[in-house]
This record gives structure tokens, C-alpha cells and sequence, in this order.
């Protein structure tokens, strides 16, 4: 079976890593994945992976179908709309007919709401299409939808569809649409779980350094934390240099700049993961939430924002949520007062949950069994 891979973009975010995952283990299933990526992404680290498993990258003009925040209601909007977008699409579609006519893929899979030319090229040549919705992309990055958000929902109704949460099956209307399912990403293999007892006093923030992450949320909270002088914030991840500076400049004017550190980008955060007091995920609107999982299979307990992906995963593994920055401070205080035995009893829990749910095994074999029924004509 040949599946054609679709992805607008190879920065190694949660949603590439979680792809990657996905098509290595349906490659071992047996799978011929071909996947097409952005011109930029040409010598990416992503494509020397899939290179290197002997996984072909082919690179291609790549449309998002999307107004930025910066760009509606401007100038920027009216020229994208008018000029540049239209003659993107035209480069976009002849590229993209040409690889599946060479191709003859039995499966088009889109891995994100925000590329449309794989599904109406499906449509043309009657060939399946998935479309992997792995954002809201209003609520979380607030995106303009194009045409319309109504014809995005209507697109949706022709196309198989795999959301990555309930959550976000529910916003686009697909709650009783027997093409859609969702299939919660695979975070890990269903065996690689650990468990150190010697946790140190430091709460992690792994992620996007962006304003709809929360990192400023996170920083007045660590301020009123009444153990702030002898816990510290780590924050990983890659970021805006603008927003750094905010972040920082906030927390010399609440006092607690002093243990607060940015220690940039991890390729793996187990290893800190596993000795963080707490992950802290403040996102607003997070589609999944990556990390809230890989915490669990750290075992490391998640003080998370009660909203959107991260509930949902909450819900079934288990974490401390908050709705306000007081009750944040309020869960970090409670963390801190855990006895170890209290916080292993948690953390395990939580640790058994998630291999249960999202574990690789359990994402690759729910969407093997898509594929084959789609092919069959079962949906």
C-alpha cells in the first residue's frame, strides 16, 4: 500500500515528531510511505531521518490555506488573496499532479487542516483522501480559515478524517460523522516508561516560547510560589527573541528573574523531564499537547491548564489542573507539599494511563486498520 504524505511543515515541532513516529511504524507494517514536503524542508533534520529509512522526501511548492493574525484586515490580506496566493496554488497543483501521477498512491494523507490541495486533487482523481487534523487553528493559533471556515467544514464532510482529540472533532462539527475518528497521537512506545524517585526542586515548561503558550501566566505564578528562592523555572524550547525579552523583564519586576532559566532546545527532554518536580502546560488552546503525555510516561506529574487538548489528556491520565494563575500557584504549592510516596502513587498512575492511551503501538495500529478499511470500502 502506497500513501502519499502531504506535511506543510519539517520544524521538528510536537506535530512533526508525533508524524515521524507514526510513519517510521507503518513503514515497519509494511507501508510505502512517500512523503512531499516544503521546498524549505529539503535539508531538514526531519528529511535526513526519513532519508536515512530509506523513506523518499520529495519537495514541492506547499500552499497553507490560512490569513495569519498579522495579515487579516491589512493591506498584506487583500495582495495575498488577490495575487500571491492564487499563483501559489497554480505552482502548488502542478507540482502536486505531476508526483501522483508518477506515484499512483493508493492513499492521500494531508497531515494538517491547514494544506487543501491534496484533498481536491484526491477528489480529481478519485483517489482516498485523510485529512490529519492536528490544530484548531482558530482557537489556538488564530488563523483565518480560507475560503471560509463553513467550506473548510464542508471539505471535511468528503475526506476521511483523523482528529488528534475529541476535542477538536467536536469543533468542526464531526461528532456523528461515521469518515471521522479520533486517534490520539503516539507518544511513546507502550514500553518506554521510567520512573526516577529523585526528583528535583524544578518545574519544566517545554514547548513553543509564544505568547498563546502561557508563558507569562506561568512566570506571575512561580512569582507568589512560596518556595520560589529554593525551586527553579526551566524553559525549553525554541522561541521568539521579542517574547524572551518580555518574559524576562516580567520576572525582574516580580522578583523571581533569579531562578528562572532558558536552556534553549532539547531533541530529547526525557532525561529533565524525568527530574522536573512538575511539567507545567499553560497553553490556552492546545490541540494536543504533546508534552502533558510524554510527562506521564516520564513520570512526572502535570500541572496543566484546564482547557482544550490538555484537559482532555488530564481527563484520562490524571494531573492537577488550574482555570486562574492562583490556583496554578495553588497546584505548584501542592506539588511541592507531595510526600514521595504520595507523588509516585500519582505519577504511576498517570504513567499506566498513558501507556494505555498513548502509546506508539496503539496509534499505528488504529490507523493501519483506517487505511485497510478505507481500501476495502468498510467507511
Amino acid at each position: 500500500m502506497t500513501i502519499l504524505y502531504i506535511l506543510h511543515s519539517t520544524e521538528m515541532s510536537g506535530a512533526t515528531i508525533s508524524f515521524m513516529n507514526m510513519v517510521l511504524g507503518l513503514q515497519k507494517n509494511g507501508m510505502t510511505p512517500v512523503i512531499v514536503v516544503p521546498d524549505k524542508g529539503v535539508n531538514s533534520d526531519f528529511t535526513n531521518i526519513m532519508r536515512q529509512n530509506n523513506i523518499p522526501c520529495i519537495c514541492s511548492p506547499i500552499v497553507q490555506s490560512i490569513i495569519i493574525p498579522l495579515e487579516k484586515n491589512h493591506i498584506l490580506h487583500w495582495l495575498k488573496l488577490t495575487i500571491q496566493l492564487p499563483l501559489q496554488k497554480i505552482r502548488s497543483k502542478i507540482r502536486l499532479t505531476k508526483i501522483i501521477r508518477n506515484i499512483k498512491p493508493d492513499i492521500i494523507h494531508t497531515n494538517t487542516g491547514v494544506i487543501h490541495e491534496g484533498f481536491h486533487l484526491a477528489l480529481e482523481y478519485n483517489i482516498p483522501h485523510v485529512w490529519h487534523l492536528r490544530e484548531y487553528q482558530t482557537e489556538d493559533f488564530h488563523y483565518h480559515i480560507l475560503p471560509s471556515h463553513s467550506r473548510f467544514c464542508s471539505y471535511l464532510t468528503h475526506s476521511y478524517v483523523i482528529t488528534i482529540t475529541d476535542g477538536i472533532r467536536h469543533y468542526f462539527k464531526l461528532d456523528s460523522k461515521p469518515n471521522a475518528q479520533t486517534i490520539y497521537n503516539g507518544i511513546y512506545h507502550e514500553y518506554d516508561v521510567r520512573y526516577d524517585n529523585e526528583k528535583e526542586n524544578y518545574f519544566l515548561l517545554s514547548s513553543r516560547i509564544a505568547p498563546e503558550k502561557g508563558h507569562l501566566d506561568v512566570i506571575k505564578a512561580f512569582a507568589n510560589f512560596s518556595r520560589k528562592d529554593s525551586y527553579r523555572l526551566l524553559i525549553a524550547g525554541y522561541g521568539n527573541t521579542e517574547y524572551k525579552a518580555t518574559i524576562m523583564d516580567t520576572a525582574k519586576k516580580l522578583g523571581c528573574v533569579n531562578n528562572i532559566e532558558f536552556i534553549g532546545f532539547h531533541s530529547d527532554v526525557r532525561p529533565l523531564m524525568s527530574k522536573a518536580k512538575a511539567l507545567i502546560v499553560a497553553s490556552y488552546y492546545e490541540g494536543f499537547g504533546r508534552m502533558t503525555a510524554e510527562a506521564a510516561f516520564c513520570g512526572t506529574l502535570v500541572i496543566g491548564r484546564n482547557s482544550a487538548g490538555t484537559k482532555e489528556i488530564m481527563d484520562v491520565i490524571g494531573g492537577l489542573a488550574f482555570n486562574s494563575i492562583e490556583e496554578m500557584t495553588a497546584q505548584m504549592e501542592k506539588t511541592a507539599n507531595l510526600t514521595p510516596e504520595e507523588y509516585e502513587k500519582m505519577a504511576l498512575t498517570a504513567q499506566k494511563n498513558a501507556a494505555n492511551h498513548y502509546s506508539i503501538e496503539n496509534n499505528i495500529n488504529r490507523i493501519s486498520e483506517l487505511y485497510a478499511k478505507i481500501l476495502q470500502n468498510k467507511l
